[in-house]
């Protein structure tokens, strides 16, 4: 019996029950599943078993059922590392900042506006995607009206991160596996674990005093993972925002925890907002702005250059970040010195 097969009776076996009635789900060997991941990210695995596979971890992600899922994604992540290839970045004094674009959670398209204010800040900036997908085609398109294309190599993603302090990083140049497992979704309609995981991946090896990896979880799955190994090699900011499916663009509330790897072991909570953004009951301080359509690139570039030119505030989750960014990669000595910073950069622009 193959190892997906294993996985696959596990995850859709009915739970047993301990002394207290409480549903208790059969146990899976980590071993097992880092092992059918294994098979699918090499080509191994029979398509019926791998779409019985995505279909029970799709099913368990709807449902948010936390621990399940997470067994689902540490699994893939160890599966992944084996077969993943950073890109090193040079010796550069310029801190560097690495941000995902997936294109599938509420913050996705700021990430061009964010990571062309951090260059405008001499903070170089790697961002990491799956550019054929929706959200990420969309900020490819935005980023190219700015002069940034996708590296065709890796040498080439390299000499644009340290001459260009911007560089756009298809995850076909460092995970060609897990870039197969996304492209999945089109033929079956369906999220896989790759989609989880890719918004938490650490794809650039770098001095851990001058880089930093930002790293989107959703926020019923954080509790089950901010603590594991996959979120924990570098320091990074850990970004608790919904998926584009369960909010609109910038009205989630959101939560953003840092981490230093060796001055502080855990989690300190950067920025808690409850909504701020809400349709429903907005602050009263607050105004809610019209933003573009999902599928208008051209919209959202407009979008872009009216905050980068001044013209336009920043949403409050966004200017958040961008101060977040700039404490956690050693920019500013303390998070109060980022915000101001940060607010001084936005004032100079509206000037």
């Amino acid at each position: 019996m193959s190892d997906i097969v294993q996985v696959v009776r596990a995850l859709c076996a009915s739970p047993s029950h301990d002394g207290a009635g409480n549903a208790v789900p059969l146990a899976i060997n980590p071993a097992t599943m880092r092992g059918a991941f294994a098979s699918i990210l090499d080509g191994g695995a029979a398509e019926l078993e791998m779409g019985a596979l995505m279909a029970a971890a799709a099913s368990l992600e709807a449902q948010h059922s936390g621990n399940r899922f997470a067994e689902i994604v540490l699994g893939l992540s160890d599966a992944i590392r084996d077969r993943m290839m950073p890109l090193a970045a040079d010796g550069s004094p310029a801190p560097v900042v690495v941000l995902p674009n997936y294109g599938d959670d509420d913050l996705a398209p700021a990430v061009p506006l964010i990571a062309l204010l951090l260059r405008r800040l001499g903070v170089r900036v790697l961002i990491h995607g799956a550019i054929e997908t929706h959200g990420g085609l969309l900020n490819c398109s935005v980023l190219r009206e700015f002069g940034i294309l996708p590296a065709a190599t890796r040498g080439q993603a390299a000499r644009q991160l340290a001459e260009n302090g911007l560089a756009l990083l298809p995850v076909t140049l460092f995970s060609p596996g897990l870039a197969a497992m996304l492209s999945l979704r089109n033929r079956l309609g369906l999220r896989t674990p790759a989609h989880a995981l890719a918004k938490m991946l650490m794809p650039v090896l770098a001095p851990a005093t001058r880089s930093l990896h930002a790293l989107h979880i959703a926020p019923w799955l954080k509790a089950h993972l901010a603590e594991e190994s996959v979120v924990l090699d570098t320091p990074a900011l850990l970004v608790a925002v919904a998926d584009s499916s369960e909010g609109g663009t910038f009205e989630s509330a959101a939560q953003i925890s840092f981490r230093e790897v060796e001055k502080h072991p855990g989690w300190q909570v950067l920025t808690d907002m409850e909504g701020i953004y809400t349709s429903r009951r907005p602050a009263s301080n607050v105004s809610l702005e019209r933003i573009p359509g999902q599928n208008d690139p051209r919209a959202w570039t407009e979008w872009t250059r009216h905050r980068i030119d001044g013209r336009a505030v920043l949403p409050q989750l966004v200017a958040s970040q961008l101060a977040c960014c700039l404490y956690g990669c050693g920019y500013a000595a303390d998070f109060h010195q980022a915000k101001a910073i940060a607010a001084v950069e936005l004032s100079t622009l509206a000037a």
